[in-house]
């Protein structure tokens, strides 16, 4: 609770509601968060002479001296300090005379929420930058692998011959979708809510523009009761980590079937696999599990939990505590998750000769042959289809696969569905039973085609690179903020 508890209630707090009230929030970042919103409204208190020169003078100092003793272990050291830590910090230094000026148009959950906006907005762009180098790596290997020939999959069976490269880009485009995720979350995140005081606004008026643009934010809140009593910025990021989670899990489950001894497609860098203690021969690849328990379980926990939790009437604050400290712990698992699905792409090895086998020899050229009858013999597409699916029919019964299938099978069978003769020969169907053809042949927006493929990673680079300048833009937001903050402390402590 706060220094002043017991002014009122005649009692100290309960450990309990000491630990719920304050230490729960006794995080360096979250505490260097608020330590940013006293030193800002500070100058904006005098800037808008609310204070005398001397008052800031002496506030802006025991802040400044704060920092070299350290933010979080100054206010740490105030086990009734919490949000209030910076005044109860100076109270020590100057008395209540000179501390409690820096009050003014503040309330507890004014300072909890501005605080809590600036971290979440450094931890979205935390994520940003290890979204960033996942796409990265994905592009960078998906150049290397864009020619080598695999099976697309449904339901864990070969379904068309495509290309790995063509595979990975796909994981980039989702990441560009979940970027735009947290963009949204960021544009919602970052506005101040230091014109609230309790919900109804203050009778000071405090430069809240310029407060606002020292500490970088983009906005001052539309209305002062929103902006400290609703959550839901918070549970965009929420479910932007969620999202993200799910697309890792999603990679790391793949990753998971395809460096199996079964499929054998790829084999995990060795700082990505476990061996048995008991079977020596296993190389197991456990950076998939632990993607699928985290993203794929853990995180998607954490986002039902914060609806939960705001599951109340709209102006309980302690939700807002909650959030925030849960927020942190889903973060850094996310984090750790990403990294460990760029180190995953980063270090493993296709197994191309494997994956083309997979690719010929499970009937991959199915769909490219009925392409085929379909231009060279006029028939529709399900007249086709029933015919290649007879001739395939056929040469299982004799045990051979599609490698073996003759321009004779195909005729015969669409004679008898559609009375039309082959035009065509022998050549033109090894042409596409040839899996690196099928792959190639694709002419549509986003296939499997060279040309497309050369496209998409052009257009991936032009996105990350896009990435890139939204995150180095906002970070030079709150960096140039910071810099006229602490000119205009100097210049007033001088």
């Amino acid at each position: 609770m706060a220094f002043f508890h017991s002014t009122r209630t005649k009692s100290e707090p309960a450990d309990l509601l000491q630990h719920y009230y304050v230490e729960v929030l006794q995080n360096s970042r979250f505490m260097e968060a608020l330590h940013a919103y006293d030193v800002a409204h500070v100058v904006a208190l005098r800037e808008s002479g609310l204070v005398t020169d001397d008052i800031a003078k002496q506030l802006l100092t025991g802040l400044i001296e704060m920092q070299s003793e350290g933010v979080i272990e100054s206010r740490k050291e105030l086990s009734l300090g919490g949000v209030h830590s910076a005044e109860d910090y100076l109270r020590g230094k100057y008395g209540e005379a000179v501390s409690g000026w820096i009050h003014i148009g503040r309330s507890s959950p004014t300072n909890r929420s501005v605080a809590t906006r600036i971290l979440a907005r450094e931890l979205i762009l935390d994520q940003l930058d290890d979204i960033i180098e996942l796409e990265e790596v994905l592009v960078a290997r998906a150049t290397e692998y864009a020619g080598v020939v695999m099976p697309t999959y449904a339901y864990l069976n070969p379904l068309e011959a495509s290309t790995f490269g063509h595979y990975l880009l796909s994981h980039v485009y989702t990441l560009q979708r979940i970027w735009d995720t947290f963009e949204l979350g960021y544009h919602h995140t970052n506005e101040s809510a230091s014109s609230a005081e309790v919900g109804a606004g203050s009778y000071f008026s405090v430069d809240l523009e310029l407060e606002s643009r020292l500490l970088g934010f983009d906005r001052i809140g539309a209305n002062a009761r929103e902006i400290i009593r609703h959550f839901d910025y918070l549970l965009m990021v929420f479910y932007a980590v969620a999202m993200t989670g799910n697309a890792v899990a999603r990679l790391g489950q793949d990753l998971r079937a395809f460096s199996t001894k079964e499929f054998d497609l790829v084999n995990l860098g060795p700082e990505y696999a476990i061996s048995s203690s008991v079977a020596v021969q296993s190389k197991i690849p456990y950076s998939p599990g632990m993607l699928s328990a985290t993203g794929g379980g853990l995180l998607l926990g954490r986002l039902t939990g914060a609806f939960a939790m705001t599951k109340t009437t709209s102006d309980e604050p302690f939700v807002g505590t909650e959030l925030i400290r849960d927020l942190l712990n889903s973060c850094e698992e996310l984090g750790n998750s990403l990294q460990i699905a760029t180190g995953s792409i980063r270090t493993m090895e296709a197994n191309p000769a494997k994956m083309e086998k997979q690719a010929s020899e499970q009937g991959t050229q199915a769909t490219a042959i009925i392409a085929l009858l379909i231009q060279k013999a006029g028939v529709s597409y399900r007249a086709a289809y029933q015919a290649v699916g007879a001739a395939m029919n056929e040469l299982e019964a004799q045990g051979k696969n599609i490698l073996s299938m003759k321009v004779g099978n195909l005729s015969e069978h669409l004679r008898q569905r559609s009375g039309v003769e082959l035009s065509f020969g022998q050549p033109e169907l090894d042409y596409v039973l040839d899996v690196t053809n099928c792959a190639n042949m694709k002419v549509s927006p986003g296939s499997s085609g060279q040309n497309e493929i050369e496209k998409m990673i052009h257009d991936c680079l032009g996105v990350i690179d896009q990435h890139k300048s939204s995150a180095l833009a906002k970070r030079e937001k709150i960096s140039l903020g910071s810099e006229e903050m602490y000119e205009r402390v100097n210049a007033i402590i001088s």
